[in-house]
């Protein structure tokens, strides 16, 4: 293959990578405002203000109670702390961090934004980690 072949293949394939990216991110971050928290994006949040508040994630609150396994309290909670262990806290810790970022707007669109913001950074570093750990072998590199 010559040198002007191999040139043209490897500017295509950067373009193509980059044309890759541009749409993953297009897709990522270009809606994060809508729709409105779901279900378990609304319970999440509430930990996540439960942690800003307690410091963990509390089960009872002041006015209300976060909990979803039913009647059974002793499932989930660790009753000395009204601790909720009935998932990893990483995600209620990730959540304060959206929380601690929508608290500055009073547009409910740009709090959700803000809300999903950290989570979809996250999830772009664990792609783009991917993604560097792949491209080597991609590439045709070999390790010598």
């Amino acid at each position: 293959m010559s040198s002007d072949a191999k040139k043209k293949g490897t500017t295509l394939a950067a373009d193509a990578c980059a044309l890759s990216l541009a749409l993953f991110a297009t897709l990522l971050f270009g809606n994060l405002s809508h729709p409105l928290l779901w279900q378990d994006e609304a319970e999440t949040a509430m930990f996540g203000r439960r942690v800003l508040e307690y410091g963990y994630p509390k089960v009872h609150g002041p006015r209300n109670v976060i909990y979803q396994f039913g009647f059974d309290a002793a499932m989930g909670v660790k009753e000395p702390y009204d601790a909720y262990i009935g998932t990893t806290w990483g995600h209620f810790y990730l959540a304060s961090i959206g929380l601690a970022l929508a608290e500055h707007s009073e547009d409910v669109y740009e709090k959700t934004l803000r809300l999903r913001l950290p989570f979809a950074l996250a999830g772009a570093a664990g792609v783009l980690v991917l993604l560097a750990a792949l491209l080597p072998a991609l590439s045709g590199a070999r390790a010598r």
